[in-house]
């Protein structure tokens, strides 16, 4: 998106678009790809419910996490330890596993 965009990292989101515009302009090309990923899904064999996908992106995705990790805390199923983690020296957020391994 950044390519797209013709900027380069997390200042210039914040200081040449706005972090409302990129975050529009990121949900109109998730919004745009969903078919092709229905099509690349059944191409390689995968079964994935796409019709009633999930986006990290959507409300009701984010406050069933909440919800979730709220429930395991109640239940003393969180603990605070040390992990390492990968940073993205970039935009400053932590990385997945498969960003990593890339």
């Amino acid at each position: 998106m950044e390519q797209k965009l013709g900027i380069d990292g997390k200042k210039d989101i914040e200081q040449k678009i706005g972090v409302e515009k990129f975050v529009e302009e990121c949900r109109k090309y998730v919004n745009n790809t969903s078919d092709e990923w229905r099509t690349f899904i059944d191409r390689i064999g995968r079964w994935a419910d796409m019709d009633h996908a999930y986006y990290t992106m959507n409300l009701d995705y984010m406050e069933s996490i909440i919800r979730v990790i709220q429930n395991m805390y109640n239940q003393n199923l969180v603990y605070k330890g040390f992990n390492v983690q990968w940073m993205c020296p970039s935009c400053a957020t932590t990385l997945s596993n498969s960003e990593v391994n890339e």
